[in-house]
């Protein structure tokens, strides 16, 4: 017994710890804004397209014959701060003036089912691209591209390009209309003075620029002078109080929803008896995780989940 207390009480230093931690983390990185967060990629990348325009012309993919001439942001938009939207995927959808459509995003951490959520956006705007009676030759060629602040593939190489090949022969592509741009950011180890092309150099304003102040900011747009207004933008931005306690409330959303999870596979509810794991789905559905996820997380179905959800619904108004 004595031995069991002792192991409650290491295991709730052990959970306090890890909480002071998260907090003092999460502190550090509202002070210290990082354009790896997807709230401010969006906020400053969906209102200026030029600046979005630059970025994407600096990819090897669009030199050329293949740069992009112009770019027009489909939703421009920042969602309002409800319980939903704290947790919600801020994606970039535009179009060049060719028809090519581009969905963009930045990603902070690896979300449950990330390739699949990926490939099901691009399959989402590919179907909704096509009207009724329409053919299907005109379909666009649809880019999706990734930013990623964390690793993912198990390859050492940044930045990674998927499309439709032939598994023998890979020369022979099916279709040019997928393609997917996967850009691990914690993989590009380039210092600032040994960035050698646009692309490393924008990558590198994106996972290190707010770090950066005096000569070595002078020496990162003097490379690229676009990241001049970039860093305008984020100033102006990050010193708004209001938009850093937006950022501040999707953050300790994450954090919370995070602390949950964990919390549902300590007490092992993920893995445990069927009415555990119906409330732990049900707590991560209503806070905003999409049911697709809940079902891959817990195991249970659509249909159970809601159906208990339903059940708990009319059990608290008896």
């Amino acid at each position: 017994m004595r031995f069991c207390k002792s192991l409650q009480k290491t295991e709730l230093i052990s959970t306090f710890s890890f909480l002071s931690y998260s907090l003092t983390h999460l502190k550090f990185m509202i002070d210290k804004l990082p354009l790896t967060d997807n709230f401010l990629f969006k906020a400053i990348f969906s209102q200026h397209e030029d600046l979005l325009l630059d970025l994407l012309n600096s990819f090897p993919e669009f030199q050329n014959r293949k740069k992009i001439m112009e770019l027009k942001v489909l939703n421009p938009e920042l969602p309002k701060v409800t319980e939903i939207d704290k947790l919600s995927i801020l994606d970039i959808q535009a179009k060049d003036s060719c028809g090519n459509k581009f969905l963009i995003e930045m990603q902070s951490q690896n979300d449950l089912g990330f390739e699949k959520r990926i490939l099901y956006y691009w399959a989402n705007t590919y179907t909704k691209s096509l009207k009724q009676g329409e053919d299907y030759g005109i379909l666009p060629k649809i880019y999706s591209i990734a930013f990623l602040n964390f690793e993912l593939i198990n390859l050492k190489k940044y930045h990674s390009v998927f499309q439709l090949r032939e598994k023998e022969y890979n020369e022979i592509v099916l279709t040019e209309d997928l393609e997917f741009h996967i850009i691990e950011l914690k993989k590009l180890k380039d210092k600032l003075s040994s960035l050698d092309s646009e692309f490393k150099t924008w990558l590198f304003a994106l996972k290190n620029g707010h770090l950066l102040e005096g000569e070595e900011m002078n020496t990162l747009v003097k490379k690229n002078p676009k990241l001049k207004k970039v860093f305008k933008e984020y100033d102006e931005y990050t010193s708004n109080p209001k938009n850093k306690n937006l950022i501040e409330d999707r953050k300790k959303s994450q954090l919370y929803f995070n602390t949950q999870i964990n919390a549902a596979k300590r007490e092992g509810k993920l893995e445990g008896k069927l009415e555990g794991k119906l409330e732990t789905a049900v707590e991560l559905y209503n806070w905003g995780m999409p049911i697709e996820q809940v079902c891959k997380l817990t195991g249970l179905s659509e249909k159970q989940i809601l159906e208990f959800k339903k059940q708990r619904l009319s059990e608290n108004h008896i």
